[in-house]
């Protein structure tokens, strides 16, 4: 059985309902979200469409956030909770036209390193009050396309 790689890890709170950590170390993180993983734990009860990923801060020294993300085919960009951007440090790098079943609106874009399957992406995401979501992420095709998925 691997050995617990959780010397690093800070717990941070909740974010829509998931619990949601923190590192000082990539590698800390990649190595807390592997062992997971292993012992077929996971950090929701939701379903199989969602998945663990790792955010870096947008800070001048850098640290990691993980959390759970839902895989969204049907979305064409990735998004992340307004609380999140905000904890991340993220900057705003332009606005996009968002529509869906609940209408259009407006929505701030920002630039984002998401650590996900072996594979770094950075990308730009919306950001979006996910508060009553039962994730504060979702994974839309941006990066599912870029993966190969």
């Amino acid at each position: 059985m691997a050995s617990r790689p959780f010397t690093e890890t800070r717990f941070w709170g909740k974010i829509s309902q998931n619990t949601l950590f923190y590192w000082k170390s990539l590698q800390n993180a990649i190595q807390t979200l592997n062992y997971l993983e292993n012992i077929s734990l996971s950090m929701t009860d939701e379903d199989d469409y969602t998945t663990g990923v790792v955010l870096q801060s947008n800070t001048a020294k850098k640290w990691y956030v993980g959390c759970v993300a839902k895989i969204d085919t049907g979305s064409k960009r990735t998004s992340i909770d307004s609380k999140l951007c905000n904890f991340l440090r993220l900057e705003q790098c332009g606005t996009t036209k968002v529509t869906n079943a609940m209408g259009s609106q407006r929505r701030k874009l920002v630039w984002l390193t998401i650590y996900w399957n072996k594979q770094v992406h950075c990308l730009k995401v919306s950001v979006v009050n996910r508060e009553h979501l039962s994730t504060p992420m979702i994974l839309g095709q941006d990066v599912l396309t870029e993966q190969g998925a």
